[in-house]
C-alpha cells in the first residue's frame, strides 16, 4: 500500500517494476478483473491506483492471499473465476490520500509504505537536482559508486558463503586439504582487494559529499518555498494550483524558472545565482 501525494511512489514503482511488465488501473474501471486475472496467471504485477478509503470486496482473496492448492498449484478466487496464482504476481495498491483510514484488514495484510515527502527529504532530493544541473560529472561519479559499493557487499557475501560451504563440506583435517587452504587464501585476497577499493571509494564518497554541500542552500530554499506554498491553501482555497499538488511538478517549475533566470543574466556559465 503506496500513500503518495505527491505522486513520486508511481515514478519508484515504474523503476523498480521495469521489467515485469507492469500493468495500472484504477477501482471501477472494466479492464480491473481482466487485468487482475492477467497479472495472477503471468506473474506479472500490477497497481491499482488513486484508491479511495475503501477497497472493492473483489480484491480481498487477493490481499488476503486466501489462496486454494490444488497438486503442486495455488489458486486465488477473483469474482466467481479461480485463477492460478504465479509465484511472481506482485500487487500494488496506491492511494494520493495523504492520511487515509483504511480497514484494518487492509493495514495488517498489506505492507504500508509512505512516500510523503517532508521538508528535509524535498531538500535532499533539490539538493540531487542541483548537483546534476551544476556537477553532472560529480552526480554521476556518485552514482557509480554506490552501485559499485552495493557489488562489493554482494561480492563479500558470496565470498562468505563459500567459504562456510567449503568449511562444512571438507572432511577429515581440513590443515591437509590442500584445495580448500588454496581456495581460502584465494577468497582472503580477493577479499583484501575489495576492501582497499571500497576504503577508496568512500574516500571519493566523501569529498563528493562536501562538494555538494555547497549547493545545500539553494535546496534548502527551494524546500522552504515549496512548504510555504503549500500552506497557503490554508489562508484561501484561491491558492490551490494543480502544479503545487505534486513535488515533482514543483521541482520541474522551479528548475525551469532558475536557469531561465539564469540565461536572462547572460552570464554564459550555465550556473543559477
Amino acid at each position: 500500500m503506496l500513500i503518495d501525494p505527491q505522486l513520486q511512489g508511481i515514478k519508484w514503482i515504474r523503476a523498480k517494476e521495469k521489467g515485469r511488465n507492469l500493468r495500472f488501473v484504477r477501482l471501477g474501471q472494466k479492464a480491473l478483473l481482466d487485468k487482475l486475472k492477467a497479472a495472477l496467471e503471468n506473474g506479472w504485477a500490477l497497481l491499482i491506483e488513486n484508491l479511495d478509503q475503501t477497497v472493492d470486496a473483489v480484491l480481498a482473496p487477493v490481499i488476503r492471499r486466501a489462496g486454494i492448492k490444488r497438486g503442486k498449484k495455488q489458486f486465488l478466487k477473483v469474482g466467481d473465476t479461480e485463477v492460478e496464482w504465479h509465484p511472481d504476481f506482485r500487487l500494488y495498491l496506491h492511494t494520493k490520500l495523504s492520511n487515509p483510514h483504511f480497514p484494518p484488514e487492509i493495514q495488517a495484510e498489506t505492507t504500508l509504505v509512505n512516500f510523503t515527502v517532508t521538508e528535509k527529504g524535498l531538500e535532499d532530493q533539490l539538493l540531487a537536482l542541483v548537483v546534476r544541473k551544476e556537477r553532472r560529472d560529480l552526480a554521476e561519479l556518485g552514482e557509480q559508486l554506490v552501485e559499485q559499493q552495493n557489488g562489493f557487499k554482494i561480492k563479500m557475501k558470496e565470498l562468505e558463503d563459500n567459504i562456510l560451504f567449503k568449511l562444512a563440506m571438507a572432511q577429515g583435517d581440513i590443515t591437509e586439504d590442500v584445495e580448500l587452504i588454496e581456495g581460502l587464501e584465494e577468497t582472503k585476497r580477493i577479499a583484501t582487494d575489495i576492501e582497499t577499493k571500497a576504503a577508496l571509494a568512500r574516500a571519493t564518497q566523501a569529498h563528493i559529499r562536501l562538494t555538494c554541500e555547497k549547493y545545500r542552500p539553494v535546496a534548502k530554499r527551494a524546500s522552504l518555498l515549496f512548504f510555504l506554498l503549500n500552506d497557503l491553501v490554508q489562508v484561501h482555497t484561491y491558492y490551490i494550483t494543480r502544479w503545487l499538488l505534486s513535488s515533482l511538478s514543483f521541482t520541474e517549475a522551479w528548475t525551469a524558472c532558475r536557469y531561465r533566470s539564469t540565461g536572462a543574466t547572460g552570464s554564459g556559465t550555465g550556473r543559477g545565482r
